[in-house]
């Protein structure tokens, strides 16, 4: 991985999988008829905290942007709602002459799926997601993991609403 001493934070875009959809048209597809997510984030490493960052300050802003979006936050009560899952992965490299923080967003929306051969069973699987990698310093720690979390919450909304326009 190469240093940007700019501090520049460089995030790809996700290669679909069978078993992370991506953003074509299978995944958008299956986000028709959704009538809410639920968010959940993953804890942040204690260097990230220190920085000013918890995953409940993400949730929150997610939960905010899916609301303005027209899109319905549910409760986290139910167990098989549709979900948004946040994880940020962030660690801190010293070098001889530098120390700066690599690091991995991905953020899936997850959801009940039946296997075809056998629709008795039930479990989640990844049916839109959007991943990345970068790199940034600890000044820029805080900013560079919400910008982005909010860019992929925002190909989310939009691969959302192409598929449930508001009415």
């Amino acid at each position: 991985m190469r240093h940007y001493s700019a501090c520049v934070v460089l995030f790809l875009s996700s290669i679909s999988t069978a078993l992370a959809q991506g953003d074509g048209e299978e995944a958008r597809a299956s986000l028709k008829g959704l009538r809410g997510v639920t968010v959940v984030v993953e804890r942040l490493p204690p260097e990230v905290q220190q920085a000013g960052l918890t995953a409940a300050d993400i949730r929150t802003d997610v939960e905010h942007k899916l609301r303005l979006a027209g899109i319905p936050v549910l409760s986290a009560g139910d167990v098989w709602a549709p979900t948004i899952y946040v994880n940020a992965n962030v660690t801190k490299v010293v070098t001889k002459t530098n120390v700066f923080w690599p690091m991995s967003i991905e953020v899936q929306l997850q959801q009940p799926v039946r296997l075809k051969r056998d629709p008795t069973i039930t479990l989640f699987g990844t049916t839109w997601s959007a991943t990345g990698v970068g790199e940034t310093t600890k000044p820029l720690l805080r900013s560079s993991i919400l910008d982005g979390v909010n860019g992929y919450v925002d190909q989310f909304i939009t691969a959302y609403l192409a598929v449930n326009p508001k009415r």
